[in-house]
């Protein structure tokens, strides 16, 4: 009798946690997890960064937030680009750069944001006093 109450609770398990044949509870959670992971990667979006480290024409770009599931583009406004998280780029000469990242959901959905980047240039309109 006591075998066939545990048979009947495990099946009962089963029934109520919808588990596929072949399908183990730890698989079905895994599962679960890249859901909730896929959603919040969805329904958060956010494309704001700054530069982490700058030296002559050397600049290291940073994202403010990430939300794994996501990627992103980098396009640094001197026609080249990165789909590296978190880019060092070398720009051949001083000027200003557009640089502008976007960033792509697993839905589909994506966001930009632009930064001007100012390198060797000096600022001359000092006022005396």
């Amino acid at each position: 009798m006591k075998a066939i109450s545990k048979i009947s609770a495990a099946i009962f398990f089963l029934a109520i946690f919808g588990l596929a044949s072949g399908q183990t509870l730890k698989s079905r959670t895994a599962s679960s997890l890249t859901a909730k992971t896929k959603l919040l990667a969805c329904q958060n979006l956010n494309s704001a960064f700054s530069t982490i480290f700058k030296s002559t024409h050397s600049v290291r770009f940073g994202l403010l937030t990430f939300v794994p599931g996501q990627t992103v583009a980098w396009d640094f406004g001197d026609g080249t680009g990165s789909r590296e998280l978190e880019p060092l780029h070398q720009f051949s000469k001083s000027g200003s750069y557009l640089v502008t990242l976007t960033v792509y959901s697993p839905c589909g959905g994506q966001v930009s944001t632009a930064m001007l980047v100012m390198l060797g240039v000096v600022q001359t309109n000092v006022s005396k006093i």
